[in-house]
């Protein structure tokens, strides 16, 4: 839980014209708190993206959270290592943040943390 919120505390500060950047660390985030959850429901702790994505599906999340996962999964990629234009990534940056926050919020009230 702590990596997730330093790596949210981070997301504001980002250049706003770094979309891959914000993308990342909107994916790292999503990331820590999905662990922290699926964890909490007695996950083995993921030492992966193969295990967090096992741990997800084991774990049942909803529907809409594993696809929001899965979405900011495959920005992500696009964002790091597919070496797509910075400016065409500025819609995938906005939808990431939509997408965080939703994740956000069902891991923070499954945490107790609202």
């Amino acid at each position: 839980m702590r990596q997730a919120q330093l790596n949210a505390d981070l997301i504001p500060a980002l250049p706003l014209e770094r979309f891959d950047w914000q993308i990342t660390a909107c994916f790292y985030t999503s990331l820590h708190w999905l662990n922290a959850v699926t964890w909490r429901m007695g996950k083995p702790e993921a030492r992966n993206h193969t295990q967090t994505f096992q741990n997800i599906r084991e774990a049942r999340l909803p529907p809409t959270i594993r696809d929001a996962y899965e979405d900011l999964y495959h920005s992500s990629i696009l964002a790091r290592y597919e070496c797509a234009l910075l400016e065409t990534l500025e819609p995938d940056a906005l939808e990431a943040k939509v997408l965080l926050a939703e994740i956000s919020l069902y891991a923070k009230k499954l945490l107790g943390l609202n």
